[in-house]
């Protein structure tokens, strides 16, 4: 064992190996901060400053905000979070190496852990072979190296959502992701067996090519409830985008009548199933049916009422978006909305403030 510095140094920590031995002999206390300086003293090293203990004996959240983090730090923190209570990890502005990220994310999906709170942001460059590059530097390179480590950087972050279904909040905030990374992130919603019910892209430089595919995956995903898009590049149309597939849309009667004879049909199709995974043969596809309810009489398609917070705050949006943010709002009497408040004229803010005018002004929060 080498004697302990007094103070946490990246250059120790990540020039040591953290042996099989070392690993074999831990026995832990259940006690994290004492069980995790167990390591640090075979490093030679104080405690990492994130997992250093500063109060309570029990966290339940780790946050590595504006540091580096070292390869052995992470293999501890991986090595103690079975036997903690910690089920949210936090990621801000560390300057990421790619093989430390690879690491990081891939332990997070296959090593035992109770993580439903992951937040990656501020973290727009990745280091490779010693140089910083942002993720969109793959658009302007030719070397094919480089090309593929970009591409394996953008693979790992869409993997939080297409790889596990354990996250239940996912924060990406300025990671500078863009349309392609944020599409097959919306994409990975589609899946069943996603959990995801907050998901925050702010400055991501989205414009709306991505949100075309966000609203297609409305009436499928059932358990999104929250999405920030605030400061990227939407406009206007972007409302209509989303519009398309979000809330209530009146049915008529020969609409109602073929959702009917489709629904009978899905559902004989769900019985051949059972009896066909019953003797173990291939299983029928069973085709999606959007939700209809019946309210008042009157039977409308339910798109998706599952979303009730969308913040487009800080985008290039106009006076003239206020129709769209209305449309959205009366499509889901539950839903909240973030919005700007210097594009509109008094007259618009009045609608959106003024209990007198609806109940708007318990769900539009208009930032200053």
């Amino acid at each position: 064992m080498l004697k302990s510095k007094k103070f946490w140094s990246y250059e120790v920590c990540d020039k040591y190996i953290l042996t099989d031995e070392i690993i074999n002999k831990f026995k832990s206390k259940g006690k994290f901060y004492e069980d995790g300086n167990y390591f640090y003293e075979q490093l030679g090293s104080a405690s990492h400053p994130s997992i250093k203990k500063t109060h309570g004996t029990a966290p339940t959240v780790i946050s590595f905000e504006n540091i580096l983090v070292d390869i052995n730090t992470l293999k501890i923190l991986f090595i103690l979070l079975p036997n903690s209570k910690i089920t949210s990890l936090k990621f801000s502005d560390n300057r990421f190496s790619l093989t430390n990220l690879e690491f990081l994310i891939d332990s997070l999906i296959n090593k035992p852990n109770e993580i439903n709170n992951f937040s990656y942001e501020w973290n727009n460059k990745i280091n490779i072979d010693g140089i910083e590059y942002f993720l969109d530097d793959i658009k302007n390179t030719i070397d094919e190296k480089l090309i593929e480590d970009l591409k394996k950087t953008q693979d790992l972050i869409i993997s939080l959502v297409t790889k596990t279904n354990k996250l239940e909040n996912l924060c990406l905030r300025s990671n500078s992701l863009g349309d392609e990374i944020a599409i097959k992130i919306f994409e990975g919603l589609k899946d069943p067996k996603s959990n995801i019910k907050k998901l925050n892209l702010y400055k991501n430089n989205l414009t709306n090519e991505s949100i075309k595919t966000f609203s297609e995956i409305l009436p499928i995903n059932k358990v999104l409830e929250e999405i920030n898009l605030g400061r990227n590049k939407l406009n206007d149309e972007c409302l209509s985008i989303i519009q398309e597939n979000y809330g209530l849309f009146p049915m008529t009667e020969e609409e109602v009548e073929e959702y009917n004879k489709i629904a009978k049909e899905r559902q004989d199709i769900i019985k051949k199933n059972e009896k066909l995974k019953a003797s173990k043969k291939p299983e029928l596809e069973v085709p999606f049916l959007e939700e209809m309810k019946e309210i008042d009489g009157a039977f409308y398609k339910f798109k998706n009422n599952t979303l009730k917070v969308i913040n487009i705050f800080q985008n290039e949006f106009t006076k003239d978006s206020f129709e769209g943010v209305q449309k959205l709002l009366d499509s889901n009497p539950e839903l909240c909305m973030t919005i700007d408040y210097k594009i509109y004229n008094e007259e618009q803010r009045n609608i959106f403030t003024d209990s007198s005018k609806g109940n708007y002004y318990t769900r539009v929060y208009l930032l200053k």
